[in-house]
């Protein structure tokens, strides 16, 4: 039973990311932004101190566990952290 209620959030954090990307919102994703939007837009609501902090590390959970397959063959994340790399 504790998977699925652990699946369930995951679930609802990328139903956040869709309706963030419906929004407008661009693709490669950036944490910090997204869970702005989901804090300002009341799409996740918790109580106390640090809540970006903690959107971010659910959303980066929900990340870790969605993967697809690549016409190679392979089992990849669907979301892969990078670095983000300015000149």
């Amino acid at each position: 039973m504790l998977h699925t209620a652990k699946r369930n959030k995951s679930d609802a954090m990328l139903d956040i990311v869709q309706l963030y990307l419906e929004s407008g919102g661009t693709e490669p994703i950036d944490l910090d932004t997204l869970a702005r939007f989901a804090i300002n837009n009341q799409h996740w609501n918790k109580k106390g101190s640090k809540l970006l902090q903690l959107c971010k590390r659910e959303f980066s959970r929900a990340f870790r566990e969605q993967y697809h397959n690549v016409p190679q063959g392979r089992h990849v994340r669907t979301y892969h952290a990078t670095k983000n790399r300015t000149v």
